[in-house]
């Protein structure tokens, strides 16, 4: 079984590596400590919302040391439109995720958002009240069930994870 695992680790980062997805450099948060952590493109497996769907998602994630009041903060897979989803009244405690699924469903409830992400590559900001940037991720294709994401969380350089 391990040898199993250490075989289709080492052909991911193969593969990321002749896509020029694997990344050395460090890709501290430059705007702050409210970050997009972690995503998934394609999920097939890698955990279901509270309706039992697959959805892609996004993590983020509150690298401060006080809660912050995610109300008004925008979340979008498009630059000219950086105001695609909008965080509810919704306080996000230091240290800690909330994942908000990319799923085009937004009448699911308030951590839906009305676009899904790319396997092929995209870009998603992240952008304050005033839609000024907070992050945001540049990513290539990735295969379904694999997540780009910061290691460690919050402030360590995009690395391919298996979430």
């Amino acid at each position: 079984m391990k040898t199993k695992y250490t075989l289709i680790c080492t052909a991911l980062f193969s593969f990321f590596v002749a896509t020029g997805m694997a990344q050395n450099e460090n890709c501290d948060p430059f705007f702050g400590k409210l970050v997009i952590n972690e995503l998934v493109a394609g999920n097939d497996n890698v955990g279901a919302d509270e309706f039992g769907e697959n959805d892609d998602w996004i993590e983020i994630y509150n690298g401060s040391d006080e809660p912050i009041n995610m109300e008004g903060i925008f979340l979008s897979d498009n630059h000219g439109n950086r105001t695609k989803f909008v965080f509810p009244d919704f306080v996000l405690p230091p240290d800690e995720v909330v994942v908000v699924w990319c799923d085009n469903q937004p009448e699911q409830g308030p951590f839906h958002a009305p676009f899904r992400l790319s396997g092929t590559g995209e870009e998603v900001g992240l952008y304050n009240q005033d839609t000024t940037s907070l992050d945001y991720v540049r990513y290539g294709a990735i295969p379904d069930d694999i997540s780009v994401g910061r290691f460690p969380n919050g402030r360590g350089p995009f690395n391919i994870l298996i979430p």
